[in-house]
Parts: structure tokens; sequence; C-alpha cells
């Protein structure tokens, strides 16, 4: 009759012993989790580029883009790359921190170059009609044609919900479109960095 008390005092021992070890592992996983989250706000915290940051890069390490075969230049920031587009143009920027793989573009720096013939047309022409293009898909967030200043180079521009169009004359034949799609939720200075991209165009002579 006594082995029915020290089985019952077994069983308790171990179940106690059971739930300490229980209670142990659960308070070691949560302390990794937190430690986990407050890496991960650190991580973060690292990775968020002030606006002085990118104004110091801009105006200390330039690269220049010469294109010489169709007559035009700009400067641009060392960490970003140029790069060539299937349909002829020049994509230049870089994606920001909330940019989503495989969606729409609205975080980060864009700014595209594309030559295209004048085949004989008035360079204003050639704008208000790629302006009313825009116009009939989107109606009035196209905005009417203005006169631009790119430092030395003038031209026209005009703009909609999702960025600016720049057009240039480069000689008798061709003529260049500057696409500023720049969009900055963060407010990173990403807008600064494309508008000294683009302000940066020369006509090469």
């Amino acid at each position: 009759m006594r082995k029915k008390p020290i089985i019952i005092t077994i069983l308790v021992f171990l179940l106690i012993l059971t739930a300490f070890f229980v209670f142990k592992d659960r308070r070691i996983l949560v302390e990794e989790n937190e430690k986990d989250e407050i890496s991960y706000e650190q991580s973060a915290r690292d990775t968020d580029t002030p606006n002085d940051e990118i104004d110091e890069e801009l105006e200390e390490s330039l690269s220049t883009y010469n294109d010489t075969e169709n007559g035009f230049s700009f400067n641009y920031p060392n960490y970003l790359k140029p790069e060539a587009q299937q349909d002829g143009s020049l994509w230049l920027g870089m994606y920001g921190p909330t940019q989503a793989t495989q969606t729409e573009f609205y975080d980060g720096i864009s700014v595209g170059f594309q030559v295209f013939p004048l085949e004989n047309q008035n360079l204003r022409n050639v704008v208000e009609n790629k302006r009313l293009l825009f116009a009939d898909l989107y109606g009035d967030e196209v905005s009417e044609i203005s006169n631009i200043d790119l430092g030395v180079v003038s031209g026209y521009s005009f703009s909609d919900s999702v960025g600016k169009y720049m057009y240039v004359q480069l000689n008798s034949e061709k003529y260049l479109e500057i696409v500023n799609t720049t969009s900055d939720p963060g407010n990173l200075g990403y807008h600064k960095v494309a508008s000294e991209i683009v302000e940066s165009v020369k006509v090469l002579k």
C-alpha cells in the first residue's frame, strides 16, 4: 500500500521538473526574439540614408557620362550606374528602402535619357504631340508645356502625377528626352540628387 504515495510523489516531482524546463526554454526563446527585434531595429536605423549623406556623396564623387555620338553629357554620383535599356534609352537610378520587387516603381531615384530623330519637325511641336498623347491617357493630370533652362541648355517640359518629361534639341536632326520619375516617400534626398543630375546636362558642340 505504501507504493502508491511513492509513485504519486515521483509523478508530481517529474511534472514539476518538466514544467521547470518548459518555462526555461520559453524564457530563452523570448529573450532571443527580443534580441533579434533589437538587432533588426538597429540594422534598419543603420541603413537609413539622411539627406546630408547623399548630398556629400553627390558633391564629392561625381562622374561624367559623355555620349559623343549623339552630343550630350551629364554628371552623376558614383554610387549610381548608367544602364542601357533594350529600347535604346539610358537609365540611371537606384531603388529606395521600401521598394518591393516585381512591382511598379514607387521609391528611389529614376532618371532616363533617350535620343530621338526630329524628322524635320519643330521641337515645340514634337513636345506638344507627346503631351497630347499623355493627356489622352491621363487627362487633367498632365500639365501644360513650359520652357525649361537646364543651366546652359534650354528646352520644353510637361509633367504628370508620375514624373517630369523634358526635351532638349541636340542638333538639327536629334533631340534628347529626359524623364525624371524619382519618388522619395522616405524623404532621403532623392529628388535633389535627380534634379542635380538633370541640371548638369550639356549639349556637346
